[in-house]
């Protein structure tokens, strides 16, 4: 073996131990999940992806007492929304996927508009609050007139 050979092993030696060490230290805190591959995976930059707002979100969960089928029609409606947070979709398609009444659904929606996690134009168009869920360019949304809205709908709650 040479004197680079050494120096990599050395190298892959420490980082098994700095990992031994951090996994015996957080087994003594709880629970530990640990995924060791020796792939690597390479995230692509236009792979979508939402931002959520955990206090804000919380904060509406403990509010509107949200229940699993809410929380699971969220889940799907974020898969299902376009950069910008517009929402296109049948509620028949949303209850056929969650394998539940479109009636249910469709008081599920009317609780989420209340809550104001979902968003209701004027036109009728639906959007995930951006206070909440961001998808896409966060400096687009911001500029959006959505934006806006979400901002006006939350301080007339304040009052």
């Amino acid at each position: 073996m040479n004197i680079l050979q050494q120096q990599e092993e050395d190298n892959k030696v420490k980082e098994i131990e700095k990992i031994e060490s951090a996994i015996k230290i957080k087994k003594e805190e709880g629970d530990v999940n640990v995924i060791i591959s020796s792939q690597s995976y390479k995230q692509k930059v236009n792979n979508p992806f939402v931002i959520l707002f955990y206090e804000s979100f919380d904060c509406i969960i403990e509010e509107y007492q949200l229940n699993m089928l809410e929380m699971r029609i969220i889940l799907k409606l974020l898969k299902k929304a376009s950069l910008g947070n517009l929402l296109s979709f049948k509620q028949a398609s949303i209850a056929n996927e969650l394998k539940t009444l479109q009636p249910t659904v469709s008081r599920a929606f009317t609780k989420l508009i209340k809550s104001t996690l979902l968003i209701k134009t004027q036109e009728g168009e639906l959007y995930f609050n951006p206070q909440i869920f961001a998808k896409g360019n966060l400096k687009k949304m911001k500029d959006s007139k959505i934006y806006d809205d979400a901002i006006d709908i939350r301080n007339l709650e304040n009052y």
